[in-house]
């Protein structure tokens, strides 16, 4: 007779145990904070559903919560995932015939600007901080930065930032 199977903990459930993904990603597993609600709202009022966001991080909530599809080819920015200056290149060259209204950039991960140099570049040319909103971990800020040279059409109140539709 075989022996029972012990019950499942929460620890080994499937229905609660840790993914393989969020042992290697945690920040992944954590549902975003209310201090991302902002600039959720403020990108998905001020973009067509037809542009793209840049999320320059490892931030792939935003892009479900907006709405909005990612650009450049890169959903996440991982350091040492596609930053050779090979898939760097490729990444621009996609990015640039995109409607990429806004980027999003995290204060405190210089890492990964180190990481794909071509891609910060490209950021710092195009785009001009429009809303920083202070975060409760070790990322310090989310900043939204708008493209330079569109105009925008108007203002999104609740922020006081550019709405580029």
């Amino acid at each position: 007779k075989p022996t029972p199977s012990p019950e499942p903990t929460p620890e080994t459930s499937p229905a609660t145990a840790t993914p393989a993904w969020a042992v290697r990603w945690p920040e992944a597993a954590l549902p975003p904070g209310p201090n991302h609600q902002p600039v959720v709202s403020y990108l998905a009022a001020c973009t067509q559903p037809s542009d793209r966001i840049l999320v320059f991080s490892f931030a792939p909530h935003l892009y479900y919560l907006t709405t909005r599809g990612f650009a450049a080819g890169y959903s996440t920015f991982v350091i040492g995932a596609h930053d050779s200056p090979e898939a760097q290149e490729r990444a621009l060259m996609r990015w640039r015939s995109q409607s990429v209204p806004y980027a999003v950039v995290f204060e405190g991960e210089r890492e990964l600007h180190d990481s794909f140099p071509l891609i910060a570049a490209e950021i710092e040319r195009r785009y001009t901080p429009v809303f920083r909103q202070p975060l409760d971990d070790d990322r310090i800020a989310m900043v939204v930065l708008a493209e330079r040279g569109r105009a925008p059409g108007s203002i999104y109140a609740p922020l006081q930032a550019p709405c580029l539709m």
